[in-house]
């Protein structure tokens, strides 16, 4: 559980031992409505801080958002990770925040990570199971913005 006015910095280094304790190997998929709002600090810099000690191993980085984007955000994320594949897909139909390494670990992030800090909220523990992870992956398959 995070409370409101947490340091960034603190979630950052959560979530950066969430994707070590994974495994990640090649692909993050990050399931959030409002990543590409616009906010009071950059995702981009945000995102390099949480995968910059996987670099060497993040080929893919997928992101479901809805069709509503702050088009400055995206085209700076685009050109500051053009080293990655990237992928962008659009779906209307979550409420809920999902990150899922390697299509096979999947945890909760309750708030967009644009909003960290600005409310309490939580990131899980655990990882949801398989069959959840594979039933998240088949729902936004397919349309991909831009």
């Amino acid at each position: 559980m995070f409370k409101k006015g947490t340091a960034v910095e603190e979630v950052t280094e959560f979530l950066i031992e969430k994707i070590r304790k994974a495994g990640i190997r090649s692909k993050i998929t990050i399931i959030d409505a409002y990543f590409f709002s616009s906010s009071s600090y950059s995702i981009t810099n945000l995102m390099k801080d949480i995968l910059e000690p996987f670099k060497n191993k993040i080929s893919t980085i997928e992101i479901v958002t809805v069709a509503k984007i702050n088009k400055n955000d995206y085209e700076r994320f685009k050109r500051d990770f053009s080293n990655y594949d990237i992928r962008v897909f659009k779906c209307d139909d979550f409420h809920d925040r999902f990150w899922i390494i390697d299509d096979s670990k999947a945890f909760i992030v309750g708030a967009s990570i644009n909003g960290i800090g600005r409310k309490h909220f939580f990131v899980q523990d655990d990882y949801l199971t398989q069959k959840d992870t594979d039933e998240l992956l088949s729902l936004y398959k397919g349309e991909e913005l831009l």
